[in-house]
């Protein structure tokens, strides 16, 4: 009677294993006492097994390897599988499965040894010492493979075995005293290839080379899932149509590879740059207004020992975030933004920090006062509680610890002059009595008033975007800050409630934000997701000025716009750089929010082709278009327009305020002196100039003021303000001031010392009426202690 093989232990080979995942610098794996295991998904990893009385023989046991994940396991859902090991020395599944094999004994990358152990090793630890009561055991050693698919998180390992001779023989089964982490795998491409030879016909407007044919052909099918590694051209005649009477027609023949979604959808490239979005624990974070914006450094501190618990705490805690989701980058990034934020009602899913913005902290931590991520994670994995409290920057260094921690990609980004629009009208809006004074409450939306903030925080991270169209892969924006709720289905529950007897249904999101494309932000691809308009409006939004009027039926009539006013910059830390002192280290992203001067732009239907190229594959034809190239400067440019006019055609609510005509000025002009910054104790002034360029005499009445605001653009204080009628002369110019001095305004600053100055001007014989604001802050003297 044939015994069952038994299992006496396993090494999973912490430090080993770790440094071909770069996962060598968690802390958790250097433990003196039980090292952690950690990995990355789509790759091997090898493992040790010591066997009891005598080694593995093929031809009489059988050794199943079993992976489980989370509560009630699943193949259906990848959480549970089952690799039988056989004699073969290489993997019999595809890449999608998970897999093991022996170790090659000539390759000493997997072996089996019966006996007195291993004569050579593909580890050089000491757990291969003369020494190691191991090395005098049978033992074999395996080499697994997990799909680049897998849930992240923590896995459990299970060994059975049974016996092939005496079937009836009960099981044997080994459970790993331990879980091991499988995170997600930016350095990770594997391939499971279909390997085609076709001749494909490409047709392109003449003004490309054949070199940037290449390319956007290259481009076209790895986004597609397709490997282009040479063209072959051949040239078969020039096309000529009424439409495109300058196309060239090229054949060409090639081997190209289908992929079956071999790689990790966080895969980056560029592996240097993995080191600063992935690897690099330390950053800086710009925040401040624009003209006096600085770089905050933080910690984040992504590999410290209470990180990886503390997000595995998280994502078991989001909404949403269940196993089967856990494999996607959008539902774990989406639920990431949902739970670093606890300002929703629900407490069963406390998340990591309360947002607060009115300066009262005493129960808490200041917001200003918090240097790093380690410390608010720690103390929402000792408590279970949210942690008081946090601002936009706070949620933004915590989620780039989190993600990093998990192996996704991230940047903190910074927008200079950000729009909060809380109606989703792709525009923030200012709304005046008759007698020119601001109410402070929008009439229109009962959702609440619109804001501009002097800056705001959020994050990007890396992904493929295999749920959106050809080429909105690359760079989401995710926004853990708590300002609209938002309802999607994955990462929150889309809780209807039914009022009583009123027959109204309302759908209740979470305070959750992104992923979303900022290839679709910049075009105004605002129908995909997720928060694509939210998230462009922040960028590119329109100011409107709206004044009481009883004749209009909105009740309103709009009497300005401003098209460059938001999103003035965007920053980010640029990679491998670091400047303690200054802003060396700084790196200017605007571009990739928003289209600049001479970028290509897609105009008339988003299709989502990279580099703003249209392209159509239709079998073995391929059409790249050239799509409507407008030159003009950034902040309101042309192209800037179409992006925005792209998003207000898909907008309802957006297209009643963009049809709304505004009131036309050419008159009069006024202008409004930017301040960027004012040191402490000094007065400064709120100048307007008028520019009459009209031949009668003109009547204005003006309004000039100053507040402290808090930096989310929510009014303080009052600090001064003045208004007065008089008259402008033809073809003349005047000036209008009001000087704010030192008394005026030290006893009304508030946290961060914001200020904003605000005109208004409206024509008495015409009514037109003109209005602007600027940010700029007070400076206090830095201390430089030594």
């Amino acid at each position: 009677m044939a015994t069952v093989l038994e299992v006496d232990g396993v090494r999973m080979y912490p430090l080993e294993n770790a440094k071909r995942h770069h996962t060598e610098r968690y802390e958790m794996i250097h433990a003196e006492e039980n090292p952690s295991i950690i990995l990355r998904r789509g790759q091997e990893f090898e493992l040790l097994v010591k066997f009891r009385e005598r080694g593995f023989d093929p031809s009489k046991d059988i050794v199943r390897l079993v992976f489980t994940f989370g509560a009630n396991p699943s193949p259906v859902k990848g959480t549970r599988a089952v690799s039988s090991v056989t004699g073969r020395m290489d993997y019999s599944k595809d890449i999608q499965e998970w897999d093991v094999r022996l170790l090659k004994n000539d390759q000493v990358s997997v072996r089996l040894e019966v006996g007195t152990g291993y004569s050579r090793s593909t580890f050089s630890g000491p757990g291969f010492s003369k020494l190691n009561p191991w090395s005098n055991w049978i033992n074999a050693s395996f080499q697994v493979r997990s799909p680049p698919d897998s849930p992240v998180g923590e896995w459990n390992f299970e060994i059975e075995t049974k016996s092939k001779v005496d079937r009836r023989s009960p099981a044997s089964l080994y459970k790993f005293p331990s879980k091991f982490y499988l995170l997600f795998n930016p350095w990770a491409k594997g391939w499971s290839v279909l390997t085609d030879t076709r001749i494909l016909t490409v047709s392109w407007d003449g003004m490309f080379s054949r070199t940037a044919v290449t390319r956007i052909l290259t481009e076209f099918f790895f986004f597609r899932g397709v490997d282009t590694p040479a063209f072959a051209w051949k040239e078969s005649g020039k096309q000529f149509s009424k439409n495109y009477p300058q196309w060239t027609r090229l054949e060409f023949k090639t081997r190209f590879h289908r992929l079956q979604q071999a790689h990790d959808h966080v895969y980056m490239e560029d592996k240097h740059l993995l080191e600063e979005y992935v690897v690099n624990d330390v950053g800086k974070i710009w925040v401040g207004p624009y003209g006096t914006s600085r770089g905050r450094e933080w910690v984040f501190g992504q590999f410290d020992d209470c990180v990886l618990p503390a997000c595995m705490v998280m994502l078991d805690r989001a909404a949403g975030a269940g196993t089967l989701k856990r494999s996607d980058p959008v539902a774990v990034t989406r639920a990431i933004s949902r739970i670093v934020n606890s300002n929703d009602e629900d407490v069963s899913v406390a998340g990591v920090l309360h947002g607060r913005w009115d300066g009262d902290y005493k129960d808490g931590t200041a917001p200003a006062a918090w240097t790093g991520s380690v410390a608010i994670l720690e103390e929402y994995l000792t408590t279970g509680k949210e942690v008081k409290y946090g601002q936009c920057w706070v949620f933004a260094g915590v989620v780039t610890t989190v993600c990093r921690a998990l192996g996704i990609p991230s940047r903190v980004v910074s927008n200079l002059v950000s729009a909060h629009d809380a109606n989703s009208s792709l525009t923030v809006d200012r709304y005046y009595d008759l007698n020119n004074e601001e109410l402070d409450y929008d009439p229109t939306n009962w959702e609440g008033e619109d804001s501009i903030w002097n800056y705001h925080v959020w994050n990007d991270v890396w992904m493929a975007r295999p749920d959106l169209p050809l080429g909105y892969g690359g760079w989401q924006a995710i926004d853990a800050t708590p300002q609209e709720t938002s309802l999607g289905k994955i990462a929150g529950w889309n809780l209807l409630v039914q009022l009583g007897g009123q027959g109204r249904t309302y759908l209740w999101g979470f305070f959750q934000c992104g992923p979303a494309s900022l290839e679709a932000i910049k075009c105004g691809a605002v129908g995909f997701s997720y928060d694509v308009p939210f998230l462009l409006a922040s960028v590119n939004a329109d100011l409107f000025r709206w004044k009481e009027d009883p004749e209009s039926d909105r009740g309103y009539t709009k009497i300005s716009s401003n098209k460059y006013h938001i999103g003035r910059v965007i920053f980010t830390k640029a990679p491998w750089l670091f400047d303690p002192n200054g802003d060396k280290d700084r790196e200017d992203i605007t571009n990739q929010y928003k289209a600049e001067e001479g970028e290509l732009v897609q105009t008339s239907k988003v299709l989502g082709s990279p580099r703003y190229w249209t392209d159509h594959w239709h079998g073995d034809n391929i059409y790249i278009m050239d799509s409507l190239c407008i030159k003009s400067k950034r902040g309101g440019s042309a192209t800037e327009r179409l992006a925005l006019m792209n998003a207000v055609r898909g907008v309802e609510r957006a297209k009643r305020f963009y049809e709304l005509p505004s009131i036309s000025r050419e008159e009069l002009e006024f202008e409004l002196v930017d301040l960027d910054r004012v040191n402490i104790g000094e007065s400064f002034s709120v100048v307007v100039n008028i520019n009459n360029k009209s031949n009668s005499v003109k009547t204005v009445k003006a309004i000039l003021s100053a507040a402290s605001v808090y930096y989310t653009g929510i009014k303080a204080h009052l600090i001064k303000k003045a208004s007065g009628d008089f008259q402008v002369q033809p073809k003349s110019k005047e000036l209008l001031k009001l000087t704010v001095k030192p008394d005026d305004y030290l006893d009304k600053l508030v946290e961060y010392c914001n200020m904003k100055i605000y005109a208004l001007a409206t024509v008495a014989d015409t009514n037109e009426t003109w209005g602007e604001e600027d940010d700029f802050q007070i400076i206090k003297p830095k201390l430089d202690i030594k």
